[in-house]
């Protein structure tokens, strides 16, 4: 796992392959460990980067500031496609759909899909 430092917090990824870039975005009762067999799948074409939210897998808790969980998460989305050459691909899975559609809406010059 690699990790990217995120308005300081330490948020863990995946990261495999090569070409344009793939987000994926794992659901709340899991990780980035759901994305195992679709990374292997996608490596070969792809870019594919799989983060763990906060206060998931390996990333730092979520910031206790009052913010939405959503904005935090947001960022992670926004630094990793903007780490990586931005305009990404982005895959969800239930609340890591509903942060890719944030992204998408507030940021859709980082976002191919």
């Amino acid at each position: 796992m690699d990790s990217i430092t995120i308005a300081g917090q330490s948020i863990s990824y995946r990261v495999a392959g090569a070409g344009p870039t793939v987000i994926l975005l794992h659901c709340s009762s899991s990780h980035s460990g759901q994305w195992k067999a679709l990374i292997a799948d996608l490596a070969s074409d792809f870019t594919v980067l799989a983060p763990d939210f906060h206060g998931y897998g390996h990333s730092d808790a979520l910031p206790r500031d009052g913010r939405p969980f959503f904005e935090h998460d947001s960022a992670i989305v926004t630094g990793l496609a903007a780490r990586f050459g931005g305009r990404a691909h982005l895959v969800g899975h239930s609340l890591g759909g509903t942060i890719a559609l944030r992204v998408e809406i507030h940021h859709p010059e980082l976002v191919r899909s």
